[in-house]
C-alpha cells in the first residue's frame, strides 16, 4: 500500500485465492474422505466458510475497490487461516 501497488496486489491476491482455494479444497476434501480422516467434515465446513468470506471480500472489492480496511481484512483472513485451519485441521491429514 505504501508503494502505491496495494490495489493491484489485493485484487491479485483475492482472485488467486478464490481460484486456488476452490481447486485445492476440492482435492483435499476428496482425499480426506477417501482415507476416512476424522476431521473431514470439520474441514469441509471450514472450507465453505473460508470461500464464503473470500466471496464477501471479493464483492467488496468489486463494488467499492480496494480500501485500507479491505486490505487489512484480506490479510487478517489469510493469516487466521494459516494459523488456525492449516495448523490444526490440515495437519490431521498428515497423520493418515
Amino acid at each position: 500500500m505504501q508503494s502505491g501497488a496495494g490495489d493491484a496486489k489485493v485484487r491479485e491476491i483475492v482472485a488467486f485465492t478464490a481460484t486456488y482455494a476452490a481447486k485445492h479444497f476440492a482435492l483435499e476434501e476428496s482425499h480426506m474422505a477417501r482415507v476416512n480422516c476424522p476431521v473431514a467434515i470439520q474441514n469441509k465446513q471450514a472450507h465453505a466458510q473460508f470461500l464464503k468470506r473470500f466471496g464477501e471480500i471479493k464483492a467488496k472489492v468489486d463494488a467499492g475497490g480496494v480500501t485500507a480496511s479491505v486490505s487489512i481484512e484480506t490479510m487478517r483472513e489469510l493469516s487466521t487461516w494459516i494459523t488456525t485451519h492449516i495448523k490444526t485441521i490440515d495437519t490431521q491429514l498428515a497423520k493418515m
